[in-house]
């Protein structure tokens, strides 16, 4: 069955763009924790996240998944203050998290973000590379069974589609 709308098309198309950004996303992850040069920084974001779960859990006398919440919402700048140290010692363990941990945070994304560029990258020069691979057969399928398109299908081979088109109309 075809959607007969454009927004169906889309809404059905969500779901499987969802799962690939995801994969891609998670593969991303993947390299930058497996590199030598980035996992000692995604270790230290890791540490960072479960110490201060741990000091808000016993300072604050938050629940575990509260304090690892307030945690991660500070850590990514959200703060959206359902959830504020009372104490002194929670203030300034939370000036002290945020200090150190926003900017080894933003490292670590930062990682991620260049790993799912180089990859998205790596995707596109293999579907060009495929893409030219295929035109230049296409040519010579048409050089092979018409020798007369051989220099209009040579050009369109190369990419020259524009130019094939600039010969046709030409008298």
């Amino acid at each position: 069955m075809r959607p007969r709308h454009p927004l169906l098309l889309a809404v059905l198309a969500l779901p499987a763009t969802a799962v690939i950004t995801f994969r891609a996303l998670a593969g991303s992850v993947a390299e930058t924790v497996r590199d030598p040069a980035t996992r000692g920084i995604g270790i230290v974001a890791i540490g960072i996240i479960f110490v201060a779960t741990l000091f808000f859990h016993f300072v604050e006398g938050w629940g575990l998944l509260d304090a690892l919440y307030y945690s991660v919402i500070s850590l990514a700048t959200v703060g959206y203050g359902d959830f504020v140290p009372t104490t002194a010692l929670g203030k300034i363990g939370a000036i002290v998290m945020v200090a150190f941990g926003v900017g080894i945070i933003a490292v670590f994304f930062a990682g991620i973000a260049s790993r799912a560029s180089e990859r998205a990258a790596q995707r596109a020069a293999a579907v060009r590379e495929r893409i030219e691979e295929r035109a230049g057969r296409v040519a010579q399928e048409a050089v092979s069974t018409d020798p007369g398109a051989g220099a209009e299908a040579g050009i369109a081979g190369v990419g020259g589609a524009a130019e094939v088109e600039r010969q046709a109309s030409e008298p």
